[in-house]
């Protein structure tokens, strides 16, 4: 890493450890990413896009530029692509990330439902409810890729 300024980004080695894996699966597949070193075993470094050469942040007037959208839509593909090659390839991954259906059971929904005023009807207050954590279940074993949540904490 030469060139710009860097972030860094410290999180728990077992946080760290999956954030690199991604970052060498996708430097592995060919998926353009910010410059990335592992410089402690709980520490990151990156590629500050505020002062990058290559790489800035999106504007609202991106919005209207079809190259971008078509180079976006290019990047998703490339990094789905990697990650469900990364998912075949280590299944034992699938229990280490972190799925955005995960936070969807039955405590969750009652919250919303609570939140929501919703508590007293009785589609929410039972069925949408009880048959919540079956329908994360369902759904879990077919996510067959990475999602950009796996990059935060």
């Amino acid at each position: 890493m030469e060139k710009g300024g860097r972030i860094i980004k410290v999180a728990a080695k077992q946080r760290i450890d999956l954030e690199w894996l991604f970052y060498r699966t996708l430097r592995e597949n060919g998926v353009a990413t910010i410059e990335n070193d592992r410089v402690h075993a709980c520490v990151l470094l990156l590629e500050d896009l505020a002062v990058s050469a290559d790489w800035r942040l999106a504007n609202e007037a991106d919005i209207a530029k079809a190259t971008i959208g078509e180079a976006c839509v290019k990047w998703c593909q490339a990094f789905h692509g990697a990650g469900r090659l990364a998912l075949t390839k280590e299944p034992t991954l699938r229990q280490t990330l972190r799925w955005e259906y995960d936070a969807i059971n039955e405590c969750s929904l009652d919250w919303a439902g609570q939140a929501l005023a919703l508590a007293n009807r009785a589609v929410w207050g039972g069925q949408a409810c009880e048959i919540a954590e079956r329908l994360v279940a369902l759904v879990r074993p077919r996510v067959n890729t990475f999602t950009y949540n796996d990059f935060i904490m």
